[in-house]
Order: structure tokens, then sequence, then C-alpha cells
């Protein structure tokens, strides 16, 4: 009936879900908190996004910066004046 007779269980994933050895994995404190200053409080904006190749990039102000997940370096990719902001 089936080529590779595989079938699913999801009461396994279930239970390796609500073991105490996967809920203990789970950290209580932050692994980094990156500063971001001049961050625009809007619900509508995407200010922040993450990308394939573990690169963090946050618009602030008039700049955008990436921040490097590999070796935690932050570059100022663009910089858009005085007179101009990310968000328009």
């Amino acid at each position: 009936m089936y080529k590779n007779h595989y079938i699913y269980d999801i009461n396994q994933d279930v239970n390796l879900l609500n073991s105490s050895n996967f809920r203990n994995n789970i950290l209580k404190v932050p692994y980094k908190v990156l500063d971001a200053p001049a961050l625009q409080d809007d619900f509508y904006l995407n200010l922040v996004d993450w990308g394939a190749e573990n690169m963090l990039a946050v618009g602030l102000s008039s700049c955008v910066y990436l921040w490097n997940g590999e070796n935690s370096k932050v570059s100022k990719l663009m910089d858009l004046g005085i007179t101009d902001i990310v968000t328009r």
C-alpha cells in the first residue's frame, strides 16, 4: 500500500514535548541583549529581520545596521542622512 511503510505517531512527539528533559533546556535568561536606540515604536513597522545566514538587520532612525550572529559584530549597512528615516 505505502512504499516506505512509515507510520507517524503523534503521541511520541507529545510525550517528547511533555518530558522534563525538554522543558529544562529552555533558558530562563536572555542569551544576548542588543541595544536598539531610536527604534520606532510603531506596531505596523517591520524594522527587524533575521536572515538565513544568521544576520539580523535593524532599522534605527536613518541607519540600517547588521548584527552577525556568528561573531556578534555590528556593522552599518547604510545611512540615509539626517533628512530621512528608514521607515519612509
